[in-house]
């Protein structure tokens, strides 16, 4: 909703030029991201909050070994909440619980084979296909571009921190 907001104040400002291209266009790319998000939730058939459990298993698998309790953390849930995250991911066929050779009363959970080549194949082309377009732009221009993302992204989250702390309204 914010990035909405932001489009339609910079369309209704009477002055365009190149700076609000280049930001309508990072918009653009933000919803893009989004879109290839909620593609890939659709065709794994998870909701939003077991997809970034399932990438974040797939992410750290092979450099240590994931728990449940560290998908709570890392989202931010419940032991509850993270317990049937886990048994709606093993029962979808994406995730498999070993016990901890260390301490039985954990799991080690591993991302099964389908979902990895799920995701994978997903994901590859979009990384291939962006890494293609970020290699044809010479030293430079990737420069300023690191730049420019870098002080988006700083200036966003200054924006966040003094939203945090402004006086909030009673709703």
């Amino acid at each position: 909703m914010a990035l909405e907001l932001i489009e339609k104040h910079w369309r209704e400002s009477d002055h365009h030029d190149q700076a609000l291209s280049a930001l309508h266009l990072l918009r653009e790319f933000t919803v893009v991201v989004e879109q290839a998000r909620e593609d890939l939730r659709a065709e794994l058939r998870v909701n939003s909050t077991d997809l970034a459990a399932l990438r974040f298993l797939l992410a750290e698998t092979g450099s240590r070994p994931v728990t449940a309790s560290m998908i709570e953390k890392h989202l931010g849930l419940s032991s509850a909440s993270s317990t049937t995250l886990v048994a709606r991911l093993e029962k979808a066929g994406y995730l498999l619980r070993e016990p901890d050779s260390r301490d039985r009363r954990f799991n080690i959970l591993h991302p099964t084979e389908r979902a990895r080549t799920l995701v994978h194949s997903i994901v590859d082309y979009q990384a291939e296909a962006l890494t293609a377009v970020a290699r044809s732009f010479d030293g430079e221009d990737l420069a300023v571009i690191e730049d420019f993302l870098t002080e988006s992204i700083e200036a966003l989250r200054e924006s966040r921190r003094a939203n945090a702390e402004r006086p909030q309204y009673p709703r």
